[in-house]
């Protein structure tokens, strides 16, 4: 049984084109949204120890946004890390609003774990339809369950959460939440994970393609 989720979620992952992160929910405002925005701030929320994660997500999001037209920026880029440390409400709005700042873009790391996921080392009959498997796999598989008395991974999970909200009112316009699961890289997970939730804003009419092109700006 063991060995069939396993071979479940390789499936999976093939069938969604290898990717690593996934939706598993999201909602949207009911009132209208403006049509466009002139600069957008991209601020993540993560530990210090995963600081250089922060740093990718929001790049990769800045150039998602700055994709469809839209100029954005990095918050650790163009503030600092602790630049809104310390400061009010008011404060922090209106440094934010004086730098032509009119939406924020979170990016929260709500949770990471890491799993060990234990394969008993005896050989175990599969299904004829199961070994369908590149030879590798099937390789690999069968040579720990032979060799090896017990063997274990040790897979990442990464549960996080964006809001879009409008600066003018600080409204909350739309929010997704979001599970990464043992990415290869910080770069492909951040990668990713900016075009994955960019194209369900678009989907849902959050942000749109602008027609004017902005240039670059962290």
């Amino acid at each position: 049984m063991k060995y069939l989720i396993l071979w479940g979620t390789f499936i999976m992952i093939v069938l969604n084109g290898c990717r690593s992160s996934y939706i598993t929910g999201s909602w949207k405002t009911e009132q209208p949204v403006p049509a466009q925005y002139k600069k957008v701030l991209v601020l993540g929320l993560i530990r210090d120890e995963d600081s250089s994660l922060r740093g990718k997500m929001e790049e990769h999001m800045v150039g998602d946004l700055m994709g469809l037209g839209i100029q954005a920026i990095s918050s650790s880029r163009a503030f600092g890390t602790r630049a809104f440390e310390g400061i009010s409400e008011g404060e922090a709005v209106d440094k934010l609003k004086e730098s032509g700042v009119e939406a924020v873009m979170t990016i929260v790391l709500l949770n990471k774990n890491k799993e060990k996921r234990i394969f008993e080392g005896n050989p175990r009959f599969w299904p004829a339809e199961y070994y369908n498997t590149r030879f590798w796999q099937y390789y690999d598989e069968r040579r720990r369950s032979i060799y090896e008395k017990d063997y274990y991974t040790i897979n990442t999970r990464y549960l996080w959460e964006s809001n879009f909200y409008d600066l003018k009112d600080q409204a909350l316009l739309y929010t997704v939440q979001t599970q990464s699961f043992d990415p290869s890289t910080v770069e492909k997970l951040a990668h990713e994970y900016g075009k994955l939730i960019i194209k369900n804003m678009t989907q849902k009419k959050i942000v749109k393609r602008q027609k004017a092109a902005t240039t670059r700006a962290f």
